[in-house]
């Protein structure tokens, strides 16, 4: 087999303060769990790698993500968008229990495209395990997304369920827009 081709990409976890942008990159680069909420009180760029496989290809894509979490305002500001300048992928977390999360994630898509317009987004609802939809409704809010043009998870960094799986997908929606 070929080794793998090399490809770094920046992605950015967008979200309101609070909602698990650390917890949810920590289950994934490390799979820790921290019970306690300690709030970002500055940028933190954590690089992990994960090897995807080519589907027209014996080879594979090594690719090294510098996944960028901030500190966020409740309402983000012109100044604060510029952190994402340069970023290849856009990972928008909402709480899953709140009212309208496919509002919450469309609204944070449509707030980012000043700033990263090229970039891939990917929805991700955080602590499902704790949402009544977790199960029967997720369907209807992934279509209601879709409808948006905006693919959408479910992750839990609680309980790691879905958590991997969305840096997977960021990863695959990454590799596909590249001319390889």
């Amino acid at each position: 087999m070929l080794p793998p081709i090399p490809l770094v990409k920046k992605v950015c976890l967008i979200g309101p303060p609070g909602i698990g942008k650390t917890a949810h990159l920590e289950r994934y680069a490390a799979n820790r769990w921290q019970q306690q909420h300690v709030p970002t009180l500055a940028p933190k760029v954590t690089r992990t790698e994960m090897v995807l496989p080519l589907a027209d290809r014996v080879q594979e894509v090594a690719v090294q993500v510098m996944v960028w979490d901030f500190p966020q305002p409740d309402h983000p500001s012109r100044r604060e968008g510029t952190k994402l300048q340069g970023a290849a992928g856009l990972m928008l977390l909402a709480r899953a229990d709140s009212p309208d999360p496919v509002s919450e994630v469309l609204a944070l898509r449509d707030w980012t495209d000043d700033f990263a317009p090229e970039a891939v987004h990917l929805g991700v609802l955080c602590q499902a395990d704790r949402a009544s939809h977790a199960r029967g409704a997720f369907g209807r809010l992934a279509e209601r997304a879709q409808e948006g043009g905006l693919p959408l998870m479910n992750a839990s960094a609680r309980t790691g369920e879905g958590v991997r799986a969305s840096f997977l997908r960021m990863g695959e929606m990454l590799v596909a827009r590249e001319p390889l």
